[in-house]
């Protein structure tokens, strides 16, 4: 269907944008362009939940627009859509799909029949012989909901998108290849955080905050005279009411009793300066969450640093975001302007601005992901061999009446041999779901022989690391923040109540057969002072008031390790063979295996070189605590 007209559509919460243009071109032509406000509780987190208002809402923009095309692309954003970089041997394209069903309940800790997978190649690594991929999941119901909206509206879906793809097919022609981009897409409910270079993407999250929420506080400040959340919006793109700097000075205690008693003049500026204050703080949820992916590319990839930060979706529009962003993040930041070599029929009045609104549906239609579950592609099928069986037995009746003016005879000949290759069709059509059945399951064998010992590698060790792990280590003040996994090497980010625990840790990881090697950084000692009568928190203040009696401490810090090589491949495979489950069969050939550098003890050494170090200890307060777990279950959801 390449080179064919499609409408590519975006259901967001608040916002719908369609766009009919070409299908699968690297530089497509868009020949309409249409957005309208989505009705109240029609979307819940990309789950279509009222069909019936939705559809009466998207027929009215359709013929207003006079767009009739019916075969849709449709982007998906929500959070139940799960997402993983793997890296697999390098196989032809056709039996990458194999690779990925076959392993797919490895990829991902859920019911993965609740689930429909499908992938996207983000690199081939030509000199290694490995495909890396994003890996991702939607949940059945999902899918399901687009189907049923489809049923409703008389779509044909050509395919379903993940935000997260058309995304990057845009950015990887916005952006260039000069260097390193941080790219930051805030969108309606969420904000899509990309680090790439070129065609190279190199880390991709997703955070729980979108331009909702400071739009909301904008609403609700009382300072601004606002009725409405599009009000609201139009003075956030139109006037700078967020500040340069989240700590910059504000008003004090007397300035705000000022404000509460009064309603002079003076009063009312201070009233602005509160609600600045407030609206710029909706976005530190945001900024530290993209400051904390930062740090974790650059820990992962030293030699590469960030360049430059984009800024693009919706959120891009507020006045003065940029110049907060740079100055919380030291880094250049450019705000995106156009779409770049996508054409624009001369009738779709739109600036260039507002057409990076339609980042999305646009970059759904170049290279969507194949998110169509295995029961609708032979649906498609069929319509497809049933039009065909149409057109051919339209061309025998155009045939047979031609013949009927030539000649009676000649037409009962034509009659014969129409009713003959009827016959015949409705013969084969029995037998050609079996002969399809047949090819797929053959397939999936072959796939599952060829493949299989090829596929399994160090990463297949994470099952019995995180068994024994929680066996050993999850206990009382010990938690997990962050788990981050690629091919044979592991990230933990780990707290615990205090030094000693923090040695027993890495002593113990250091001792499991399942890791070859551990390396720790990024020790941070937290502290806490608790006012037990008042039950108030004090946080790094030193006081000689007797009521404080309980000081607390944490030490978070991170592990990176490197599982062992030593992986009984064939033992595995034998076991599977004689009817083992693959977890099963993982830990019984594994279970002789011994770490010989298990008994290297450097960590005493190493966190007092951290400690005494300023610059890498930090006593923080409770409300950075809560923001880092904040951030840390935001990554938890993604990985």
């Amino acid at each position: 269907m390449a080179g064919r007209k499609v409408l590519s559509i975006e259901i967001g919460v608040q916002t719908t944008r369609m766009v009919e243009i070409d299908y699968k071109k690297a530089k497509p032509h868009v020949y309409n362009c249409v957005s309208f406000e989505t009705p109240d509780g029609a979307v819940e987190d990309g789950f279509i939940r009222n069909r019936e208002i939705l559809s009466v809402a998207m027929k009215e923009a359709m013929v207003n627009s006079g767009i009739r095309n019916t075969n849709v692309v449709f982007t998906m954003s929500s959070t139940k859509i799960a997402n993983r970089e793997v890296v697999i041997p390098l196989v032809p394209d056709n039996k990458i799909k194999g690779v990925v069903d076959s392993n797919a309940k490895e990829y991902f800790p859920v019911d993965i029949d609740q689930y429909v997978v499908t992938y996207s190649i983000l690199e081939r690594l030509k000199a290694e012989k490995n495909l890396r991929l994003l890996v991702l999941a939607a949940p059945n119901q999902l899918i399901e909901s687009y189907y049923e909206f489809a049923r409703m509206m008389s779509f044909d879906i050509v395919a379903l998108d993940y935000v997260g793809n058309s995304s990057l097919q845009i950015l990887k022609s916005q952006i260039g290849a000069s260097g390193t981009t941080l790219s930051v897409q805030l969108n309606e409910s969420n904000t899509l955080i990309n680090i790439s270079k070129g065609d190279a993407l190199f880390l991709q999250r997703t955070v729980p905050y979108g331009t909702a929420a400071i739009v909301d506080a904008t609403l609700n400040s009382g300072a601004f005279e606002l009725s409405d959340r599009k009000e609201a919006w139009d003075k956030l793109t139109s006037t700078t009411i967020i500040n340069a700097k989240l700590d910059e000075s504000g008003i004090d205690d007397a300035a705000l009793s000022y404000m509460e008693s009064n309603d002079d003049s003076y009063a009312q500026q201070l009233k602005v300066m509160k609600a600045k204050e407030d609206i710029t703080d909706t976005l530190s949820y945001l900024i530290n969450n993209v400051i904390r992916v930062i740090d974790y590319y650059t820990a992962k990839f030293p030699d590469n640093r960030i360049d430059k930060i984009n800024l693009c979706g919706p959120g891009s529009r507020i006045s003065g975001i940029d110049v907060l962003f740079r100055n919380e993040m030291f880094i250049e930041v450019e705000t995106m302007d156009n779409l770049y070599g996508i054409e624009f029929e001369r009738a779709v009045m739109i600036d260039n601005a507002d057409k990076c609104l339609y980042m999305s549906v646009v970059g759904a239609a170049i290279a969507p992901v194949d998110f169509i579950p295995q029961e609708h592609q032979i649906i498609a099928k069929k319509k497809n061999n049933n039009k065909q069986m149409m057109t051919a037995f339209a061309a025998c009746v155009g045939i047979s009446l031609l013949f009927v003016i030539v000649g009676c005879g000649r037409y009962i000949i034509l009659k014969s041999e129409k009713s003959n290759k009827e016959t015949q069709a409705k013969e084969l059509e029995q037998y050609e779901n079996l002969y399809n059945q047949y090819n797929d399951v053959h397939a999936d064998l072959n796939n599952v022989k060829g493949l299989y010992t090829s596929t399994l590698n160090s990463a297949s060790m994470f099952n019995v690391f995180i068994t024994e792990f929680e066996q050993n280590f999850l206990a009382g003040s010990v938690k997990v923040n962050e788990i981050s996994l690629n091919d044979a090497t592991c990230s933990v980010f780990i707290s615990c109540g205090n030094e000693e625990q923090a040695m027993a840790i890495i002593q113990g990881l250091k001792n499991m057969k399942t890791v070859k090697s551990v390396d720790s950084w990024g020790f941070t000692k937290n502290t806490q002072t608790t006012d037990e009568d008042n039950k108030a928190t004090k946080d790094n203040k030193a006081t000689t008031d007797s009521a404080y009696i309980s000081d607390t401490s944490t030490i978070t810090f991170t592990v990176d390790l490197t599982f062992s090589t030593d992986f009984p491949y064939e033992k595995i495979a034998e076991l599977i063979s004689e009817g083992k489950d693959f977890n099963t069969a993982v830990y019984e050939a594994s279970k002789d295996l011994v770490n010989p550098d298990g008994k290297n003890n450097d960590f005493e050494k190493l966190y007092k070189e951290q400690v005494t170090d300023n610059s890498k200890v930090n006593n923080t307060t409770t409300n950075n605590d809560a923001n880092a777990n904040d951030a840390n279950a935001s990554d938890n959801n993604q990985n």
